[in-house]
């Protein structure tokens, strides 16, 4: 696809982006000075993501108290983003997200404590018997897993807004994902930056490399190297 202007917005994005949080998973515990949290809580910084099975906890913007939480998995349409802050529980399909703190303050030190219940075994059995009659999320693109999320794939990575995403030597600083339409920066040393717009399936080349969008969510995308 044709190469677009992002302008002023992504170059601010880009320059006030973290790089050091990892894709999936937890970060490292917080100083947990502030008082106790709940055996079996989770932390994950601010621009990170957090996976267990289908269920997908990504943690955007934090401000005011509250803290934007993208969610997806199985029986979720789509992606949701919900903002919440310290003693709020959201409903992730048939999990419950309680959050326990939100940290503000640097970017590098912002982040939530939460709890993930509902996703053991009562509720694995709750999705198999509903699958056939549920509503798909998004069908699954190229790439994607039969389950319908992308990261089944080992080699597919999230853009998420507000963070830098460095996969293979090559930096992604998403800008925006609305209507299908993802707009990305892309850098490299050794390469000027680019600024590429993509849809679910497009494949562009950036850095020297090949990249294939895997499939564009409001506010994400999921990309995969194909050469």
């Amino acid at each position: 696809m044709a190469l677009s202007t992002l302008g002023r917005a992504v170059a601010v994005l880009t320059a006030a982006a973290a790089a050091a949080a990892a894709l999936t998973g937890c970060s490292e515990e917080p100083d947990d000075t502030k008082g106790g949290l709940p055996e079996g809580y989770v932390y994950v910084a601010q621009g990170g993501q957090y996976t267990d099975a289908d269920l997908s906890i990504g943690v955007g913007s934090i401000s005011d108290g509250t803290a934007a939480l993208h969610l997806s998995a199985d029986d979720i349409d789509g992606t949701e983003v919900v903002r919440a802050g310290e003693g709020d529980t959201v409903e992730a399909g048939h999990r419950s997200i309680t959050v326990h703190r939100v940290d503000e303050g640097d970017r590098d030190e912002e982040g939530v404590a939460l709890t993930v219940d509902g996703g053991g075994e009562d509720g694995g059995d709750q999705d198999a018997g509903a699958s056939e009659d549920a509503s798909p999320s998004a069908e699954p693109s190229q790439g994607a897993s039969a389950s319908g999320d992308p990261l089944d794939d080992p080699a597919v990575f999230a853009a998420l807004p507000g963070r830098r995403t460095t996969h293979e030597g090559v930096t992604f600083a998403l800008g925006s994902s609305l209507d299908g339409v993802a707009r990305i920066l892309v850098s490299a040393e050794g390469h000027e930056d680019e600024e590429i717009e993509v849809e679910t399936g497009d494949k562009v080349d950036v850095a020297g490399r090949t990249v294939m969008a895997v499939e564009v969510r409001k506010e994400s995308v999921f990309l995969k190297f194909t050469d």
